[in-house]
């Protein structure tokens, strides 16, 4: 490309995963009355991903580009694919610039969806009343079932100087 000769060798990266989460809590119920011990839950889930990245030379040291993208499949939100494209370019012997977009997924955690339960009580004072007594409330805090996952999309920039080769 513009007369050069080869701008280098591509790489390519493959792979796969697979994993199994789980979370099981079983507190003494004798103590779940009016304490902060909590409540019994469980959950779990199992998530299989592949991806593939591809690192291309264009033109030697001043532009190379990375593609990748990544499949997941949970077993509790289903399928996602997601894609990278970055680049890097080596101006000057001292300056490289870099840059990327990605897409990300985020599924909730599994105490967030299945996390029990804590009780506790509060005293509360009346804030247009404060010589009245504080009233007790309880209050049971807990996970949310409903939660759906996170996506984004991911924007970045920067620049490396090298401060050695500037100087020298």
């Amino acid at each position: 490309l513009f007369g050069n000769d080869s701008s280098g060798d591509i790489s390519m990266a493959v792979g796969v995963e697979w994993h199994k989460d789980s979370m099981l809590a079983n507190p003494d119920s004798s103590n779940q009355i009016g304490t902060n011990n909590g409540f019994p839950f469980d959950g779990d889930r199992s998530v299989t991903s592949e991806f593939v990245e591809l690192q291309i030379p264009f033109i030697p040291k001043l532009l190379e580009v990375q593609m990748a993208a990544r499949h997941e499949n949970y077993s509790d939100f289903g399928d996602t694919t997601k894609m990278k494209l970055a680049f890097g370019s080596q101006l000057t012997p001292f300056l490289k610039l870099r840059g990327s977009y990605s897409e990300s997924f985020k599924a909730p955690d599994l105490a967030q969806l299945f996390g029990g339960g804590v009780t506790a009580t509060a005293a509360i004072l009346d804030p247009k009343n404060p010589s009245a007594p504080s009233q007790k409330y309880k209050r049971i805090i807990g996970s949310n079932s409903n939660l759906k996952p996170q996506q984004g999309e991911v924007y970045y920039a920067g620049a490396v100087v090298d401060l050695g080769k500037l100087v020298s």
